[in-house]
């Protein structure tokens, strides 16, 4: 076998007969080990991977592109669950609280994907922590990601490999910055009544409260 071939664990030798030149034999496993990583790539773009892009993302930093990722989130959520993907060396600006739901991956390539969230109170349905049922009242804070049934449901919910930026937040404090049953208002993660929760390789700067 020629060196630099690997074989992944299989025992070749009692395959490959005689009269097969090993540098067939390499050109046909290399040909091989590559139709099978685009089958893979190409099966999972097809399982459930929403692009923010695809829903009118800029990432350029200036455009608010809350609304176009809570879509792409909310697409995930409605089809079973999926992966939404930020773009690699991209800014997106919102001036919204994200919201996510059961079984929805929010991931980046890094710290290269930006989420910078905007100084803009977002208004957000409170639910009870007992029943889950919502509430008649309403968060108004500038959290940049929460769960969407917040103190009571949440399940299967990833969150890697992006940054966050708060920079553009000023601090808002609770008697300020709460109507109906306001809390942590200027976070950049609150993650509340979760059950199963993934958070892998982020980074959080410039956030005038709690990180998460």
């Amino acid at each position: 076998m020629p060196s630099g071939i690997q074989t992944l664990g299989w025992n070749t030798s009692s395959r490959m007969s005689p009269r097969l030149p090993q540098v067939l034999f390499a050109v046909l496993f290399t040909r091989t080990l590559v139709f099978l990583d685009a089958t893979a790539e190409s099966n999972r773009a097809n399982s459930g991977v929403y692009a923010v892009a695809a829903f009118g993302a800029q990432g350029d930093g200036t455009s608010n592109d809350g609304p176009a990722i809570q879509n792409a989130l909310d697409g995930a959520f409605n089809a079973g669950g999926g992966i939404v993907r930020l773009d690699c060396g991209r800014t997106y600006l919102t001036n919204q609280t994200l919201l996510i739901d059961d079984h929805v991956t929010l991931e980046g390539c890094g710290q290269s994907s930006v989420i910078k969230r905007g100084d803009v109170l977002s208004w957000n349905d409170d639910w009870d922590g007992t029943s889950c049922a919502a509430r008649t009242g309403f968060e108004n804070t500038k959290e940049t990601i929460r769960n969407r049934k917040k103190d009571c449901a949440g399940t299967a919910i990833t969150l890697r490999d992006f940054a966050i930026d708060g920079s553009s937040v000023d601090p808002c404090s609770q008697a300020n910055c709460s109507g109906g049953f306001g809390q942590s208002p200027s976070v950049a993660i609150t993650m509340s009544g979760v059950t199963d929760l993934t958070i892998d390789n982020l980074y959080v700067k410039n956030v005038p409260q709690d990180g998460i």
